[in-house]
């Protein structure tokens, strides 16, 4: 089900448009038809989960999310957002800089298309519709839906083959085993591996690879972005273990996203930093602050019922 509903969003998003009047396709700008598309593929695919799969609400993630992990989605996507964006932009920085000394600053923009353009200069209203609701709705309806329940599903097959205790070959006494801290992280790291982190981490690189569709530097940094934001949408699912946190994590990283190629936050004097605007970076951290003061309280309230955050 997971491969059939992503080869069918590709194919509705890549030839939906053969299908379509010619009258309506020439009124739809790109985010119209990127719209009209995802809608259209999501809606198949439910349906088809529904029909086809035993527990669709379970493989889907349809649960209740509780309103802490509601509230740390959105407090710590911008930070998300930060990290994502600089992480990409410094990868793709040396090959960013023999581009533009070879073809200049507008040639290198031409290479993010029509999609680049109406991104900076479309209609806001539809770009908002597209890019803040229905964009982040319908891809974590897929890639932290049934993309990632098939991969954890499937580790966790292996994993039980396997054996799910770990054993130790050299007959090493329990206490000298506890108090090395490289074996506590690499037992932290192998348990999270295998209750979730390889769906996370396999379901982000799905993700960044079917956002391949731009040449050059600016390929390189719309794909980074895209793992980045996949790990911490996987990472919202794998704690919350509903799509309802990923969804709004996407949305707030996509407002972002938005008003960065708008330079909605952008102020005058203030250079940007690894292509995130200085303003960005203090509510990152305004919020990430705000987070934390948040989780301390909580554990420290003996009367809290929603201590667990990400």
């Amino acid at each position: 089900m997971a491969a059939a509903w992503t080869v069918l969003a590709r194919l509705v998003g890549d030839h939906g448009w053969r299908l379509m009047p010619r009258a309506l396709l020439g009124r739809l700008t790109l985010q119209s038809y990127l719209t009209l598309t995802g809608l259209v593929a999501a809606a198949i695919g439910i349906g088809l989960s529904w029909l086809v799969l035993e527990h669709p609400r379970e493989d889907l993630a349809w649960r209740p999310a509780r309103c802490g992990h509601i509230g740390a989605a959105a407090l710590l996507a911008p930070a998300a957002y930060v990290l994502a964006v600089a992480v990409a932009v410094s990868a793709a920085l040396p090959l960013l800089r023999s581009e533009v000394l070879a073809r200049g600053v507008q040639e290198v923009q031409r290479d993010t298309g029509q999609f680049g353009r109406e991104l900076r200069a479309g209609t806001v209203g539809i770009l908002l519709v597209w890019g803040i609701v229905v964009s982040p709705v319908v891809e974590e309806l897929l890639f932290r839906g049934p993309v990632w329940s098939a991969i954890d599903r499937l580790v966790r097959i292996l994993t039980a083959a396997e054996g799910d205790e770990p054993r130790d070959s050299e007959g090493l006494p329990a206490s000298i085993l506890n108090e090395n801290l490289l074996l506590k992280l690499g037992r932290g790291l192998w348990r999270w591996l295998g209750s979730g982190g390889v769906a996370t981490l396999a379901s982000a690189g799905v993700f960044g690879a079917l956002h391949a569709d731009m040449p050059g530097a600016m390929g390189v940094i719309r794909v980074g972005t895209a793992v980045g934001l996949g790990l911490a949408c996987g990472q919202a699912r794998h704690r919350s273990g509903s799509i309802l946190v990923p969804i709004t994590l996407h949305v707030v990283f996509n407002a972002l996203a938005v008003g960065t190629a708008r330079r909605w936050f952008v102020v005058a004097g203030w250079r940007s930093y690894r292509g995130v605007p200085p303003a960005m970076i203090v509510a990152a951290g305004a919020c990430l602050i705000v987070f934390i003061v948040l989780v301390l309280t909580r554990r420290r309230s003996p009367h809290a019922r929603d201590r667990d955050a990400f």
